[in-house]
């Protein structure tokens, strides 16, 4: 049976969908795109292409906690009132919530590291994008619809 994902497979959805982002925010020459939901595709593109980071989203994570533990209860993704939680549904919220947004920044800011401080745009999509979109100035766009946009783009770049 054929792997699913190859990561040599370079006709992976995945790795193309981010490749429209510049053609879809006009005016913006350089871009990360965040894909937060099961996964996270963070994708360096324009300027050739530099690279990408894939990991364990934040829905896999809670999956994770919840399924593979036999007292944790399944909570709602969701930014807590406070990182002090003081149950164990605000615990959860708070671990989940947090970690994964300092996740989020610390990749951002790496990619800016290694590539000499270049400016660029942060796009971020996918469905749990927008529980963190007001909650860092790290975070330029959110488009719910970018991976959309991307398809349409890649099929009209391939339809005749």
């Amino acid at each position: 049976m054929p792997a699913r994902h190859s990561p040599d497979n370079s006709s992976s959805c995945a790795s193309k969908i981010p490749i429209a982002a510049p053609i879809i925010f006009t005016g913006i020459r350089i871009a990360a795109v965040n894909a937060i939901g099961t996964a996270v595709f963070a994708s360096f593109v324009g300027g050739g292409g530099l690279g990408s980071v894939i990991t364990t989203g934040i829905r896999a994570g809670a999956a994770a906690l919840w399924g593979d533990t036999a007292q944790l209860p399944e909570v709602e993704i969701t930014r807590p009132d406070t990182i002090l939680g003081t149950n164990t549904k605000t615990c959860m919220q708070a671990g989940l919530y947090y970690t994964f947004l300092g996740g989020v920044e610390r990749t951002i800011r790496q990619f800016r590291r290694e590539l000499g401080g270049e400016d660029f745009k942060v796009i971020t999509t996918g469905g749990l994008g927008r529980v963190f979109e007001n909650d860092t100035e790290l975070i330029d766009v959110y488009d719910p619809d970018l991976i959309f946009k991307g398809m349409a783009h890649i099929y009209s770049r391939n339809v005749k």
